[in-house]
């Protein structure tokens, strides 16, 4: 806390010489103090910040209560409580949430019995199954209060977190990495433990993700925390250790907001046939609401503002360099460019007839498969498969031989 101090005065001029004056007053407030504040690192996914609900600050990733979730005062304003036996967050499944290169979760925890199993997060089950994507649990006295990373079929210790005091835990991992680093109040710390896995699996897993609680009916193995939970966070990058330091300094005054927007999938380049419809498409994050603005090259397109920018029948003049502009009250950030290609529509060249042998010439983009078809007799309703080919980018020469009759007609199309 601060405090302010105001004052108003006023002079004022006694009657009599001798008396009582009364001062000018004094106004003493207190207000928060925000200015300590660090602005949330980049690769910002998910933030629940349980401010009595289990919103997601950032990426839209909202979460639903169940059975009974509770709030408390956190380190920076509420915090999720959890009674042990049965109460979760569950966040639905989205691609964003599936991290398989690099990821970072930091939270703050304040345990409230050693006795029981603190499950912080889960996406995926129980690790001995092998589709987890990452969990992060604190466990029980029993097993040395221990907190853990886990993954597809393996799982690592740290130090122990065996008192009833808040805690800033981050731990970050990269696919195929040994160990994952963990931290406890901004300092990095050793690995106590390994099970399973010798490499860390990032396995891609469609479930739910889910908070206070691993809910894995396949194996039976559900557990459930009673630990107050806050600020939990999930990053699609591993953090440096500076920014998590700066994270736990910030105690109270937590991480800055409304945060900027970030794109998290740009949208991706296409080559289509003139004619053809093709949809592209961002995904960001950022404090809602977003707003999105898509741009043929420096143009505004009118009416295209969604975070998918459809378009049909596409002509020469669609070609060219797409970006889109997102927006929040933190500020703006363009995409990076998607260029659309069209492809040629196939044609057949240097025609030409010696004996009985035709000689054709289909000039091709790489990539693409050409059938070459033909047929004697123009009244005749079926085309018939000459050769197929894969496009080099360059022009293919194709042989028809042992022809008979004087005329054949040839076409190629695109699969």
């Amino acid at each position: 806390m601060k405090l302010q101090m105001t004052s108003q005065s006023r002079v004022l001029t006694p009657a009599v010489l001798l008396g009582t004056i009364i001062s000018a007053t004094i106004v003493l407030t207190a207000s928060a103090d925000l200015t300590n504040c660090t602005p949330p690192p980049a690769g910002l996914v998910c933030w629940w910040r349980a401010e009595t609900n289990a919103l997601d600050e950032v990426g839209g990733h909202n979460g639903t209560p169940y059975n009974g979730v509770g709030f408390a005062p956190g380190e920076a304003g509420q915090a999720f409580v959890f009674n042990g036996t049965n109460s979760y967050v569950e966040v639905p499944d989205s691609p964003a949430l599936r991290l398989t290169n690099e990821l970072t979760i930091e939270f703050w925890v304040k345990r409230q019995d050693l006795g029981m199993n603190d499950y912080i997060v889960n996406k995926g089950g129980d690790w001995t199954r092998g589709g987890l994507n990452y969990g992060v649990s604190i466990a029980r006295s029993q097993y040395g209060s221990h907190h853990g990373f886990q993954f597809a079929g393996g799982s690592r210790d740290s130090i122990s977190i065996a008192d009833l005091n808040w805690h800033h835990i981050a731990v970050v991992a990269r696919n195929g990495d040994v160990d994952p680093t963990f931290y406890v109040d901004g300092v990095p710390q050793p690995v106590t433990a390994r099970a399973g896995a010798s490499t860390i699996n990032l396995y891609p897993s469609t479930e739910p993700l889910r908070i206070g609680a691993q809910v894995d009916p396949a194996s039976g193995w559900s557990y459930y925390s009673k630990a107050i939970i806050d600020e939990l966070s999930l990053y699609s990058r591993a953090l440096a250790a500076a920014e998590i330091q700066a994270i736990y300094n910030a105690g109270s005054a937590g991480k800055c907001q409304p945060v900027p927007p970030s794109i998290l999938t740009q949208p991706r380049s296409q080559t289509v046939a003139a004619g053809a419809s093709v949809s592209l498409c961002v995904e960001a994050a950022g404090t809602p609401p977003l707003s999105y603005q898509w741009r043929h090259f420096s143009t505004n397109l009118p009416s295209a503002t969604n975070v998918v920018l459809a378009l049909s029948n596409i002509k020469l003049n669609d070609a060219g360099d797409y970006r889109v502009v997102i927006t929040n009250s933190a500020g703006s950030i363009t995409s990076a460019a998607a260029m659309l290609s069209l492809a040629a529509s196939p044609v057949i060249n240097s025609l030409s007839f010696n004996s009985s042998t035709y000689r054709l010439t289909v000039p091709t983009e790489v990539g693409p498969t050409y059938v070459v078809e033909y047929k004697d007799d123009l009244e005749d309703p079926s085309w018939r498969v000459l050769t197929t080919i894969v496009g080099t980018g360059l022009p293919i020469p194709i042989t028809d031989n042992g022809l008979t009759n004087t005329a054949r007609f040839y076409r190629v199309r695109v699969q």
